[in-house]
């Protein structure tokens, strides 16, 4: 993940752990054990403040960046946490598991907040649309994925074939 305040990049280790590397010497600014198992994704809050993990440890964590301390979690989950991410306010983080499910949960308290999706198959990518209206999943296994709004329930067949999606400020 790209720092967006910082010349950084923040990578996700096979070991659990998190570097920070700085851009500018290419040399490893920080490293912190975050998880038990294999980092699957890190993303940053718009703020770069926080940074949010998804792990096969089967959690997820939001991170301060400047203590290098959990923030909220570990956000338990029924298997694999494949993707998270952060509404562009903060407030929120969706986070996607290995049992196909979606889940939001607030960021400050690290509490679900009882939305959940029952996806088709395992989703492997989640986001937010630039306004925080939709979710945006995809599961590469199958090619597959959706743009729902946050109160629809995704249709059981999507036949949008993805790669990527890329929502411009």
């Amino acid at each position: 993940a790209l720092s967006p305040i910082s010349p950084q990049i923040t990578l996700g280790l096979e070991d659990g752990s998190v570097t920070f590397v700085d851009t500018s010497s290419y040399t490893i600014a920080h490293r912190m054990d975050a998880h038990d198992q294999s980092i699957n994704a890190v993303t940053f809050a718009s703020d770069g403040l926080r940074l949010a993990t998804a792990s096969d440890d089967m959690t997820a964590s939001v991170w301060d960046v400047t203590s290098l301390q959990r923030f909220a979690g570990p956000l338990e989950h029924v298997g694999p946490v494949t993707a998270v991410s952060f509404s562009r306010d903060g407030q929120l983080l969706m986070t996607s598991d290995w049992h196909k499910k979606v889940h939001l949960w607030r960021t400050e308290s690290g509490r679900a907040t009882g939305d959940t999706w029952l996806m088709d198959r395992e989703t492997v990518f989640c986001t937010f649309s630039n306004d925080d209206a939709r979710i945006v999943t995809a599961d590469v296994v199958f090619q597959k994925g959706g743009l729902y709004g946050r109160d629809e329930v995704p249709p059981s067949s999507s036949e949008a074939r993805i790669h990527s999606f890329y929502f411009k400020s």
